[in-house]
């Protein structure tokens, strides 16, 4: 595939970088000190989950204390290219999923729109707390979902990939 003109490219994996994404992601999955989430949640349910995939570690990480529904290691460059080629570089990847029944048993229809919602909010935490911890971020909305769902072994699970955010310098 021929490098898109607004292709945003990343510089070089490095344990570093690493840390700085882990930091970030616990501080937005974690809670403050009086036990409340940085961003909010239709209901408190909370249904939005996060997958960070370290590129020089090459591992995958739960946030937030979820357990990881991912089954073996996850290839970065695999989530680069399902991106349509709009990351250049060796990015961290967030990867935010949802559970739209837990949604959709409570509000109906209209839970759908909760979770997109609580996925906006949750990418809006990562970029502000990204900013402050030194590291570039970008959130992509256009992917390959099934592509991604097979890459991070979410097949007949019941997360829907909502979002990729690219961390890094």
């Amino acid at each position: 595939m021929s490098r898109p003109a607004s292709q945003r490219r990343f510089g070089a994996a490095t344990p570093v970088i690493d840390a700085a994404a882990r930091a970030v992601t616990e501080e937005v999955f974690g809670r403050d000190r009086d036990g409340r989430k940085a961003y909010p949640s239709a209901g408190g349910l909370y249904a939005v989950r996060g997958h960070l995939v370290q590129s020089y570690a090459g591992t995958v990480l739960a946030c937030g204390g979820f357990p990881q529904p991912t089954v073996g290691a996850v290839d970065a460059e695999e989530l680069r290219a399902r991106s349509f080629g709009q990351v250049g570089g060796e990015p961290n990847w967030v990867v935010l999923t949802g559970c739209q029944p837990r949604y959709e048993h409570r509000y109906g229809l209209r839970g759908y729109r909760y979770l997109l919602l609580e996925a906006g909010h949750l990418a809006q935490c990562l970029l502000d707390a990204a900013t402050r911890a030194g590291l570039r971020a970008l959130p992509i909305g256009a992917f390959d979902d099934e592509g991604v769902m097979a890459s991070m072994g979410l097949v007949g699970a019941d997360q829907l990939p909502l979002y990729l955010i690219a961390l890094g310098r």
